[in-house]
C-alpha cells in the first residue's frame, strides 16, 4: 500500500503565511511543502489555488508553484464524491442556508471529495464545531464522510518534516 496523500485546505496556506511560518522567517516550511509535493506525499487542489488570489507574497508563491502542488478536480470520480458531500451539507437541517451557500461556493467540499476518493487525509487549520449552525466546518463534514482530518503540525509529524536549523543576522 502506498503512503497516504495529505490534501491541504486553503487555511493551511493562509495561516502559515500570516501567523506561523512567514516566508521571511521560515522558508524551510515552504521548501518542505514543495519537497513533499514532489514526493507525492501532499497536494492541494486547483480550487484552493483559485482562493489564493491577489498580489501578496502567498499568491505569488502559489502561482509560481501551482504546477507541482495543485491538482485538478476535473474527474468524474471527484465530481461524484463532491455530489455526496454537497448532498450531506444541503440536507443537514442543522446549518442555516447562508452557511450552506458559503460552503458550496468555496473549495472545502472539493477538498473533502478529493480525499474521499482514495482514502486520503484532509489537512486543515479549521477546528471542529459540531453544534455550529452558521458555519460548516471541514472536520465535521470529514467525520460525516469518514475522511480523516488533521492539522498542519500533525501532518508534518506523520511525514517526518523537521524545520531544523537556526541562523541569525545579528
Amino acid at each position: 500500500m502506498s503512503d497516504p496523500l495529505y490534501v491541504l485546505d486553503t487555511s493551511v496556506f493562509i495561516q502559515a503565511h500570516r501567523l506561523h511560518y512567514p516566508f521571511d522567517v521560515t522558508p524551510a516550511f515552504w521548501d518542505a511543502l514543495l519537497d513533499c509535493a514532489h514526493r507525492n506525499r501532499l497536494a492541494s487542489l486547483d480550487v484552493v489555488d483559485g482562493e489564493l488570489t491577489g498580489s501578496d507574497q502567498l499568491a505569488q508563491w502559489a502561482r509560481t508553484h501551482q504546477r507541482g502542488l495543485f491538482r485538478s478536480t476535473d474527474s468524474a470520480e471527484v465530481t461524484e464524491a463532491y455530489r455526496r458531500v454537497s448532498a450531506w451539507v444541503t440536507g443537514n437541517s442543522q446549518y442555516m442556508e447562508a452557511a450552506k451557500s458559503k460552503f458550496a461556493a468555496g473549495a472545502d467540499g472539493w477538498i473533502i471529495a478529493f480525499a474521499m476518493r482514495q482514502g486520503h487525509t484532509v489537512v486543515t487549520e479549521e477546528a471542529s464545531s459540531p453544534l455550529s449552525r452558521t458555519t460548516v466546518k471541514i472536520p465535521d463534514v470529514c467525520t460525516a464522510m469518514s475522511v480523516e482530518a488533521i492539522n498542519t503540525v500533525q501532518m508534518m509529524r506523520r511525514i517526518g518534516v523537521r524545520l531544523d536549523g537556526f541562523s541569525t543576522q545579528a
